[in-house]
């Protein structure tokens, strides 16, 4: 039962990291971590180029990773 809950809590924490970012960059994270798409694959859903799309990824990964690193407040805004 617990193992449940951890898993809704954990879904939850990468909701509210993700709402912090424009619609693009959760876009770009959600395909590539949740839904498995290639950079390529991603940049041509989105008409970008495959090095934005990995640029876009990258730096938002690096802000998440600031977020957690730093303790911040998971549901206060990045921007």
């Amino acid at each position: 039962m617990m193992k449940n809950f951890d898993k809704v809590e954990t879904i939850l924490d990468f909701n509210f990291i993700l709402n912090n970012f424009k619609y693009e960059d959760r876009i770009i994270i959600i395909l590539f971590y949740v839904e498995k798409f290639t950079d390529k694959e991603i940049g041509q859903i989105l008409k970008l180029k495959e090095n934005t799309v990995k640029t876009k990824r990258t730096r938002v990964k690096e802000k998440i990773k600031e977020m957690i690193k730093g303790g911040q407040d998971f549901y206060g805004s990045i921007r």
